[in-house]
């Protein structure tokens, strides 16, 4: 898998021959969560497949505090720093 910053990500898309429309970070509001969820996994203290059962309530609220970062970043929000980089391009054709 390849991770890449927001500079490097902008670059290799503008080399390929697209216009960046928006840039930005998302899963700002959850970093937290997910910064200790990758330090348990480091200390071998956490069981992965468990992360991905969880209970109906706490999965309705991450999609609800998704959902608002969601409308933040229509309404023209920039958000500097997350765990997900979210990139739209378009083509010029000519």
């Amino acid at each position: 898998m390849r991770r890449y910053n927001a500079s490097e990500l902008k670059a290799k898309v503008e080399r390929a021959g697209f216009v960046v429309v928006k840039l930005t970070s998302f899963v700002s509001l959850l970093l937290p969560l997910m910064a200790i969820s990758r330090l348990r996994k480091k200390w071998g203290e956490c069981d992965v497949m468990s992360e991905l059962k969880l209970g109906g309530i706490i999965n309705t609220i991450l999609e609800k505090i998704l959902n608002l970062e969601m409308n933040l970043i229509r309404l023209g929000v920039h958000l500097p720093f997350g765990g997900s980089l979210l990139l739209i391009a378009i083509k010029h054709l000519e």
